[in-house]
């Protein structure tokens, strides 16, 4: 019976090696497709890196870009506000101008002669009643 004994262990011991066997196979399948599955992610890794790459290239240039329109804007900020300026001091200038004028015109007389001016008679005719004026500057 011995023999006998002997053969059916190891016919269990067959068999459970074939499952462990089996086992083995079947965590080696599902290693190699979490290997497959991690080099997948690793690829879309990559790629999305690259993108982000690409991305942070054209966020660079965008800045640069920005850069230079804000630039040439604070340009023409300063242009703008030195043309203001100037106008303000046009606008001064033609009040200045203004008041001048209408101080000029405000020193005339009532008759509208200036000052300074006076009418006088012609020899001519300061025996008939006519007047001629003569305007003196």
């Amino acid at each position: 019976m011995r023999i006998y004994a002997d053969c059916t262990d190891i016919v269990k011991v067959r068999d459970s090696l074939a499952e462990t066997k089996a086992l083995l196979d079947e965590t080696e399948e599902g290693l190699d497709e979490k290997e497959a599955e991690l080099e997948e992610k690793e690829a879309e890794l990559e790629e999305k890196e690259e993108e982000l790459e690409e991305k942070d290239e054209t966020i660079r240039e965008l800045e640069e870009h920005l850069a230079e329109k804000k630039s040439k804007l604070e340009e023409r900020e300063a242009a703008l506000k030195e043309k203001d300026r100037l106008i303000r001091q046009l606008e001064e200038q033609l009040k200045q101008l203004s008041l001048q004028r209408s101080s000029t015109s405000k020193e005339k007389r009532p008759s509208g002669k200036k000052k300074g001016e006076t009418s006088q008679l012609s020899s001519k005719h300061r025996g008939r009643g006519e007047c001629r004026l003569i305007w003196r500057l």
